[in-house]
């Protein structure tokens, strides 16, 4: 007896077509995991290397005050007190380990230095000369004086470069621009007197920050260094040093008797300001900037003999770190890769190399 066995096609195909269209899905989602994995593999990733929590001292040779710092053509300079008789300090250096003295030419401090349009530029006091002092040097190492306009103080107490335009601020509201370092205009404000004391560029804009211990709290902008505009900072103090970084304006200031605990105010376009909790400590906060994606603000006690630096992610949380000195601290800058902090006694403290980088791709086999 011979068995015939009958095939319904149309079922069969069905199984069949639905069994393949599982095959392929699962397929195609294997494939996808493998090619997701792949790209991760092969991409480099971005990584953070080193951190903000080793402060290292360095040899400075010289035990006065180092006022300010900043970083142009391949170099660090710093500037500060002069002895008397003597010079007004000037110190280089290539990598922030090792400083050279350089002959400033001039017998007055120095408070603040900058670089621009292949110019650096260093201000500060005037008692012997008349509308405080501007040095400029090419290289660091030769300075040559300018001439300031005697229609403001002797005194000059911050400096900036952005936009093409180099802008001092100083006492009394001084203002003074220049796109060559060498021939100043004065664009001074009415402050009551009080002085400015610090100002940067960035974000498009100026901004120039001051004021004094009797109620004048100033902050103001300015898109061309030329036309300025008072904002309302929120405060009734002084105000030392402003910098800007992620988005975010961030002014420091002086030890605030109502909140025990220095000022910090916070800004995403410099008009609105925001005062920020810290923690209770009777520094002032001197110096603030921003590099590799955090900010850095430096200070101390009034008698030098205490430091304070913290630092900052989005300007609003703040830690602090170990300084790993004893002395105040007045100015920072960052490179791209190290802050580098100056203050009393000649102090020169530097961070670890803190720096994106791509790791290197892995090698692919050839067959």
């Amino acid at each position: 007896m011979k068995l015939v066995w009958k095939i319904d096609h149309a079922a069969f195909t069905s199984v069949v077509r639905s069994a393949v269209s599982r095959l392929v899905l699962r397929l195609g989602f294997v494939v996808l995991v493998v090619l997701s994995l792949l790209v991760g593999l092969l991409r480099p990733p971005t990584t953070l290397a080193g951190g903000l929590d080793i402060w290292t001292n360095r040899a400075s040779g010289t035990t006065y005050q180092l006022d300010g710092v900043t970083y142009g053509k391949g170099q660090f300079v710093a500037v500060g007190q002069a002895p008397f008789p003597g010079s007004g300090t000037i110190l280089t250096s290539p990598d922030g380990v090792n400083w050279t003295s350089r002959d400033s030419g001039t017998p007055n401090p120095l408070a603040a230095v900058a670089y621009g349009n292949g110019l650096f530029v260093a201000v500060g006091s005037g008692e012997l000369v008349v509308g405080g002092t501007i040095l400029t040097s090419p290289d660091g190492v030769t300075w040559t004086g300018q001439p300031s306009p005697n229609t403001v103080g002797n005194y000059l107490n911050a400096i900036t470069y952005g936009n093409g335009l180099f802008v001092i601020v100083g006492i009394g509201g001084a203002i003074l621009t220049s796109a060559d370092g060498m021939t100043w205009i004065d664009r001074s404000l009415d402050t009551h007197n009080a002085p400015l004391n610090g100002v940067t560029y960035a974000g498009g804009q100026f901004v120039a920050v001051g004021g004094d211990f009797i109620g004048y709290s100033f902050i103001f902008t300015s898109p061309d260094g030329i036309n300025w505009t008072n904002r309302n900072s929120g405060v009734e103090d002084s105000l030392y040093a402003v910098a800007y970084g992620n988005g975010v304006y961030v002014v420091t200031g002086p030890y605030d008797f109502n909140t025990g605990q220095p000022i910090i105010l916070t800004s995403p376009d410099a008009i609105s300001w925001t005062s920020r909790v810290l923690f209770t400590t009777s520094s002032s906060l001197d110096s603030v900037a921003y590099g590799i994606g955090e900010f850095v603000a430096v200070g101390g006690l009034d008698t030098g003999t205490t430091s304070l630096l913290i630092t900052s992610v989005d300007g609003v949380t703040w830690t602090r770190m170990n300084s790993a000195t004893q002395y105040g601290l007045v100015s920072v800058i960052n490179n791209g890769t190290t802050f580098v902090a100056v203050g009393a006694n000649g102090t020169i403290i530097q961070s670890g190399a803190r720096r994106r980088h791509k790791q290197k791709q892995p090698a692919l086999l050839h067959h």
